[in-house]
């Protein structure tokens, strides 16, 4: 696909950065099951986790194509470390939607200097991806929200400096119209970390448990409307649900040596026995990369429109 010289300068730049800082430390994480903190800063100064956050408060005011293309040419050393690349998406999206410029403000410039880890809480122990079964409980006490419950599978959630809690407020009607959002920050009195998931899979991104002990929460780090948290979740789904930076880490890290594989075909077929079937899976592996690439380009930060709520 053709990129601009803009984007072309953008991977070049990002290329260089996995070259020289991860594909070293990308077999050594792994096997340690290890996540990478000197990347943080790294990436951080590229603007690589806080891609989405407007100049105006100090980001680089990014889009879905750029995403993509950090997240491809990182994955091609370490998919895991790829994933680090627009970690913050969930955060910053909904942020900027429904927040207000009090909020905006506050969040977005200390998310814009890098190497700041958000996280979203939904999942529940009990609830797990069902929200609509979410037992956390917040209740109005004066100007602030007393919240108690438990958030389980949380990725990012030991790590994470800014978190969007989701809560019920109002259980005697469904998640549409009995739920809010709620910003808050580790290290808010009655909210810890608890247990980390030994997980097979994706262990740079740890799942951890989140525990809410009377944790006071005022009024003003309340996200959207009181109630109404539902459209905030859908806002954090949307922005990971566009064409799929996710799948280009499948297959766009192996995408050349693939290639080089494949054509040397009497080699690779003895060794491996790859036959016509393989050759064809690789092919069709190839076009929807290519596929994904060019709707990338068609989902940019405008499809994101931000709201002012003030």
């Amino acid at each position: 696909m053709n990129f601009t010289e803009e984007q072309l300068a953008f991977r070049d730049s990002v290329r260089r950065m996995a070259e020289r800082h991860v594909a070293p430390i990308a077999a050594e994480i792994d096997e340690a099951d290890r996540f990478p903190t000197e990347l943080l800063r790294i990436y951080g100064d590229m603007g690589l986790m806080q891609l989405w956050v407007p100049e105006k408060y100090g980001g680089p005011e990014g889009n879905l194509t750029l995403m993509c293309i950090a997240r491809e040419e990182i994955s091609r050393f370490s998919p895991a470390c790829g994933s680090i690349a627009g970690l913050n998406t969930m955060f910053i999206m909904p942020l900027l939607h429904f927040g207000t410029e009090e909020q905006r403000a506050r969040f977005l410039p200390k998310v814009a200097e890098g190497g700041v880890v958000t996280a979203i809480a939904i999942s529940e122990p009990q609830a797990g991806s069902d929200v609509s079964a979410m037992q956390t409980r917040a209740v109005k006490d004066g100007d602030s929200w007393v919240i108690n419950g438990r958030k389980r599978f949380i990725s990012n959630g030991n790590r994470a400096r800014f978190y969007m809690l989701f809560a019920q407020t109002n259980p005697d009607k469904g998640l549409n119209e009995g739920s809010t959002c709620f910003l808050i920050e580790r290290g808010t009195p009655g909210f810890t970390t608890g247990h980390v998931e030994d997980k097979m899979g994706e262990r740079l991104a740890n799942n951890a448990e989140l525990i809410f002990d009377d944790c006071f929460v005022p009024d003003e780090d309340v996200l959207g409307e009181v109630d109404r948290g539902f459209d905030v979740i859908s806002q954090c789904n949307r922005a990971i649900a566009r064409p799929p930076a996710r799948e280009h880490r499948g297959i766009a890290g192996f995408e050349d040596r693939l290639h080089v594989c494949l054509l040397i075909r009497p080699g690779v077929d003895m060794l491996v026995g790859v036959d016509e079937a393989g050759h064809g899976s690789h092919a069709r592996g190839v076009d929807d990369l290519a596929a994904g690439r060019r709707r990338c380009t068609g989902h940019n930060r405008h499809d994101f429109p931000v709201t002012n709520h003030d």
